[in-house]
């Protein structure tokens, strides 16, 4: 089947499903009393036709029109070391990103910054990296240390569905993250079905909620795994409320096929070849951290069909095909022939050393127990002499 690459998604529609989960959330508030949580969490529950095969977990971040950060969320901020060590103190890195926001006028959007450092140092154990990820709203990361802060931060901030959100710092780190603000997260590991991502909240109009479900719904149809014809349905919902459909198709899973998602490398991640003068091929560097280790390079001459020759040409001409290798090639054979021989020599030499103590010390064992040995008849004889020496004045 082939991959749609449009949504179907009616704009009207979505409005009555967004119309029927704010008379819900109404009718819910009313029964609890005390407290009016105005800002319910708006889901969206993506289900799938068919689960596809992630070679590698990734999260998808797809661009809402209206942002999901009200007046009253926190905002965190999480940012690179100015210098490594660790004894080095974070709040002079604190003090030069807090002066790069007033530069760009984008102080007011961050309530923390908090240096890589700082959270090596004071959230290492499971119970603080779990309150740190309930102290703020939402997260944004600098985008050099992105990839090192997921692994840092672990499960609790996939439980609560706040991965950090890279933000790029350069001559236009204000628009940055004002975009940064904008977006939100999927994550895509191939366990299951369905998938969940926050697409709004209950203090917005209809038509802005249902303006970000349809915006995620056409970037479903480019970058999900399987495109918008993998998609069976879509669902709004609270965290705690049922589940309003939005769109549904009938579809056989036999009629799709199953995707293959992998996670798409930078723009500066290129393979890099080289010749390898060790092994004598033609080494390629894949952006994902695999080798490939090609055939030996073959000259063209080689590859041309060569005509019948006498033996003696055909030696002649093998002789001066090996003097036609590089130079460097050869140099580089006689070192590695000459390290390995010095490591050799230097390895038996160690080894002889070592054979000579232990032979040593066997020889010390063995002279110690024959003293032992010597000393025990002495002994032994001593006694006999004073036995006998006693028996004899007795019998007289």
């Amino acid at each position: 089947m082939i991959e749609e690459k449009k949504s179907t998604l009616n704009a009207e529609k979505v409005q009555a499903s967004v119309k029927a989960l704010k008379s819900l959330i109404k009718s819910k508030s009313k029964k609890k009393s005390l407290f009016n949580e105005d800002n319910h969490q708006i889901l969206l529950q993506i289900t799938c036709v068919k689960v596809p095969d992630v070679k590698c977990t990734g999260i998808l971040r797809p661009k809402l029109p209206n942002s999901l950060v009200t007046k009253s969320s926190d905002v965190c901020l999480i940012t690179a070391d100015l210098r490594k060590g660790v004894k080095i103190d974070h709040e002079p890195t604190v003090r030069y990103y807090n002066q790069v926001l007033n530069r760009h006028n984008c102080d007011s959007l961050i309530k923390q910054i908090v240096p890589f450092r700082q959270i090596r140092a004071e959230y290492s154990t499971y119970e603080m990296k779990r309150k740190f990820s309930n102290m703020y709203d939402f997260y944004l990361a600098d985008g050099r240390i992105s990839e090192r802060l997921v692994k840092q931060l672990g499960k609790p901030f996939f439980k609560n569905r706040k991965f950090p959100i890279p933000v790029k710092f350069d001559d236009n780190v204000g628009e940055n993250i004002k975009t940064a603000l904008h977006r939100s997260h999927l994550l895509v590991d191939g366990k299951g079905q369905t998938s969940i991502m926050q697409v709004g909240h209950s203090g917005m109009k209809i038509a802005q909620i249902a303006e970000n479900v349809v915006a995620v719904a056409d970037f479903l149809a480019e970058k999900y795994p399987g495109g918008w014809s993998n998609v069976r349905s879509l669902h709004i919902k609270t965290p705690n409320s049922k589940a309003v459909p939005v769109f549904y198709r009938l579809i056989s899973p036999n009629d799709v096929t199953r995707p293959v998602w992998e996670k798409s490398q930078p723009k500066a991640a290129v393979p890099v070849s080289d010749f390898v003068n060790t092994c004598m091929k033609k080494v390629t560097v894949m952006p994902d951290g695999n080798v490939i280790v090609g055939e030996a390079e073959v000259s063209d001459e080689e590859e041309a069909p060569q005509p019948v020759v006498e033996p003696s040409e055909a030696t002649e001409k093998s002789v001066k095909g090996t003097e036609e290798l590089p130079k460097k090639a050869k140099k580089r054979k006689v070192e590695i022939e000459d390290a390995e021989a010095e490591y050799l020599s230097q390895w038996k030499q160690k080894f002889d050393r070592k054979m000579e103590k232990i032979e040593e010390k066997i020889e010390k064992r063995e002279r110690k127990k024959a003293n032992k040995k010597l000393k025990k008849q002495d002994s032994k004889a001593k006694e006999m002499k004073k036995t006998t020496k006693k028996n004899v004045k007795k019998s007289k």
